[in-house]
């Protein structure tokens, strides 16, 4: 089979195992939510929002019992319904908090593979982690409900392959420590890398630009200049953040390690986004209070939070 009869098998699987999976509680019904939410990021109505997250009580629940709290809503205003979270916090960030709580909630069921909640969890990560990089780097130039869209989305291909291919992840993963070449071995199982395949499946569904441009590959043209325009800042932040969140969930990484591993990732992007190594730690302390919170929403317990786990270690310094 060559690589591009490869690509087509992995794409046709995935597209046929999300239209069987609609209208169910599963992962799938969860990836046709977040799909629809960052479609319509720019054009979805508070009415549209509220019935697109109304559509499980228990997400309402869970996304309103967050924008309770006082990370989400400062000013203390009670929020009993959707459209008040909307009004008392602001629309992208009751969007988000939605996108988040279905991703922690799918990180946290033991039914799931392992490889599967990471994805989710770090999905989630590397997008609050995008939104703190742009709220410190960005002078103001980047909304951070997009940067944290753009971030996360950057894992989608990933969370697909980990949810309906997961067998064949684990051989790419396998290979990729033999080849040390990620892209290679995705290629050799898939035929195409994770990254190509959220942007080849989210090109349908009629994404803003905006988005779409964050999905890109970065090339080393663009780390080797400074990224003076909006659509190359929220593509390196977005790229930069996911970085960070693989290298700390790599459990390979010893902790005495950690620190060198995370100015590794810096240096490269040193160019087009200077970041220092302590506002990757700070930034790693907010990630860590916000998963609490999502994970206080859910109702999960610190052991069903492996994502938690790995974050506080990484703050503590701890294995």
């Amino acid at each position: 089979m060559t690589t591009h009869q490869l690509a087509r098998h992995t794409i046709s699987t995935i597209e046929k195992a999300l239209e069987e999976e609609k209208g169910s509680t599963a992962i799938g019904e969860i990836i046709q939510i977040i799909q629809e939410m960052a479609a319509k990021a720019f054009s979805i109505s508070i009415p549209e929002l509220s019935q697109l997250i109304g559509r499980d009580p228990t997400i309402t629940e869970k996304v309103i019992s967050a924008a309770n709290t006082l990370g989400f809503n400062p000013s203390g205003t009670p929020v009993s319904t959707i459209t008040e979270a909307i009004h008392t916090i602001g629309f992208e960030k009751v969007r988000n908090l939605a996108i988040s709580i279905l991703l922690m909630e799918n990180a946290g069921k033991s039914l799931n593979a392992y490889e599967q909640r990471e994805i989710a969890a770090m999905a989630v990560c590397s997008g609050i982690m995008a939104q703190e990089f742009t709220d410190r780097i960005s002078n103001g130039n980047i909304d951070p409900e997009l940067a944290f869209i753009c971030s996360s989305l950057r894992n989608y291909g990933k969370l697909l392959m980990t949810t309906f291919l997961i067998d064949k992840y684990r051989l790419a993963r396998s290979l990729a420590l033999e080849l040390d070449d990620d892209d290679k071995a995705y290629m050799q199982v898939f035929g195409i890398t994770p990254l190509k395949l959220g942007q080849y499946l989210l090109k349908s569904t009629n994404l803003p630009k905006s988005i779409m441009n964050s999905l890109r590959e970065v090339s080393e043209d663009t780390l080797n200049r400074v990224a003076n325009c909006e659509e190359d800042e929220i593509l390196v932040i977005a790229e930069l953040c996911v970085k960070v969140c693989e290298t700390a969930f790599d459990e390979t990484i010893e902790p005495e390690d950690f620190n060198a591993s995370i100015q590794n990732v810096l240096d490269r992007f040193q160019k087009s986004m200077p970041v220092t190594l302590e506002i990757v730690n700070e930034s790693l302390v907010v990630v860590n209070s916000e998963l609490e919170t999502f994970n206080h929403a859910l109702g999960l317990k610190e052991d069903q939070s492996p994502a938690l786990a790995k974050i506080r270690s990484r703050i503590s310094g701890d294995s």
